[in-house]
């Protein structure tokens, strides 16, 4: 048996230990079988290869997002730069006889849903989803068939108080609604949304 004063002191920066050492097995789990371990490595190297993208990658999968919601990419271009420029972009429809024009929302108009989420506290998805949808609508509202509303916050120097109240306006006239006239109105709020999130996509050109 090597005594303790025997063994040759370590060099500074070498951290392996005597010869007789022998390398550490990783552990699993008893009740773990190989072939989940198997599966849990294909599911890492799939979170890695989903989590770096070729710059070709993301830029194709940003078309084939503009393609899924019927843009072109001059179009998707112009939607960007006006809502960078003026803050909104605008969309004109046409139900029946009414023309409906609706914009896009600005960050006030999401915290406004948030803190009225935070108040209802709703119990249900669907009662929160309901809430979201009418609050988008009122906010998104500019004109529907003779009836024009006013956005005051796009003016500078408004109050709050002025913005609020021009919301409210709009959210109690589509309270006056028909339910029918209501859901296509939020329906065609929510596929603009889904229009900006395609054009705001990762994989925009970069003279955006």
């Amino acid at each position: 048996m090597t005594d303790d004063k025997d063994r040759a002191a370590p060099m500074i920066g070498q951290f392996s230990g005597p010869p007789t050492n022998s390398p550490r097995v990783a552990l699993r789990r008893k009740d773990e079988s190989e072939g989940e371990i198997e599966e849990k490595e294909a599911e890492k190297g799939e979170v890695q290869q989903a989590t770096s993208k070729t710059p070709t990658q993301i830029q194709n999968e940003f078309m084939k997002g503009l393609e899924d919601v019927g843009l072109e990419l001059n179009q998707a271009r112009a939607i960007m730069d006006e809502v960078l420029e003026k803050g909104y972009w605008t969309e004109t429809h046409q139900i029946r006889k009414k023309e409906l024009i609706v914009r896009s929302r600005g960050y006030r108009d999401t915290l406004r849903s948030q803190r009225f989420l935070e108040v209802e506290n709703p119990t249900y998805a669907m009662g929160m989803d309901e809430i979201i949808m009418r609050y988008n609508s009122a906010a998104s509202l500019v004109r529907f068939g003779d009836r024009k509303f006013d956005f005051p916050e796009d003016q500078k120097g408004t109050s709050d108080e002025e913005i609020e109240a021009a919301f409210e306006e709009r959210r109690r006239f589509l309270e006056g609604l028909p339910s029918i006239v209501v859901g296509k109105i939020n329906t065609i709020v929510f596929n603009m949304d889904v229009k900006l999130g395609a054009v705001f996509a990762e994989g925009a050109p970069e003279d955006f």
